[in-house]
């Protein structure tokens, strides 16, 4: 019995460092992307998207790789994936294009919206127990 327990807590370490170091590479490579096509006389603005583009995973990154700042990177995280899910909802209303969200797309960005806007507020995984939950268990 011990032995799953102690390999679901292997798990539980082992698989915040494959994703944190795989975002953290991810973020490396945009960022290097960016400057070659900067080298390659891209237009400037393309590359500064591009090269920001590479901040969200450098955060996801952080929330994996550093508990102690954990909080502030999933509120970053989560005011991203907020505010980007309610920019996309209101432009496939106020400039739809002709492949036009369905309907249950558009409700799937309001459900993401709400979750970003959750993780933005608490700083933590939505749906995520609480310690004072495990602690009444």
């Amino acid at each position: 019995m011990t032995s799953g327990v102690s390999e679901l807590n292997t798990s539980r370490r082992v698989l915040p460092l494959i994703a944190g170091w795989l975002c953290l590479v991810f973020a490396v490579v945009l960022l290097a992307f960016s400057a070659f096509m900067l080298l390659l006389q891209t237009p400037p603005l393309t590359c500064l998207v591009i090269g920001s583009t590479s901040m969200f995973p450098a955060m996801v990154a952080v929330a994996c790789l550093l508990p102690s700042k954990r909080t502030i990177a999933l509120r970053f995280i989560g005011a991203v994936v907020c505010i980007a899910c309610i920019g996309t909802f209101i432009m496939s209303i106020v400039a739809p294009s002709k492949n036009e969200p369905r309907r249950t797309q558009r409700g799937m960005l309001i459900v993401a919206a709400i979750a970003g806007g959750a993780m933005a507020i608490k700083g933590k995984w939505p749906g995520g127990e609480s310690k004072e939950a495990t602690a009444i268990e």
